[in-house]
């Protein structure tokens, strides 16, 4: 069911008080992951994260010297995430 906007429901939104962090695989990333690659998909899977990167909401920060702490907290969850997805997209190219 498909929902109609109107400036009742705009009125009800509600703002998101967080940062966003877009991820985007380098080439570090990809050498590693050819190194693992028997199905030759590490090319493809690196050109379609670069083309169509990840964001993730994180908790909002005030000053930007609070952006580092922010992502010290939050690195670990964001890797596994991201090695998490990847991994996924790698079994669906194969099983597609």
């Amino acid at each position: 069911m498909a929902t109609i906007v109107t400036p009742d429901t705009i009125l009800r939104c509600h703002p998101l008080n967080r940062s966003a962090v877009i991820v985007k695989p380098l080439r570090p990333y990809l050498e590693w992951a050819k190194t693992d690659d028997a199905e030759g998909l590490a090319e493809s899977v690196f050109e379609n994260l670069r083309r169509e990167p990840h964001l993730y909401l994180l908790p909002e920060y005030e000053e930007p010297a609070s952006q580092q702490e922010v992502l010290e907290e939050f690195w670990p969850i964001l890797f596994e995430a991201m090695l998490e997805g990847w991994a996924w997209s790698g079994l669906d190219s194969i099983f597609g």
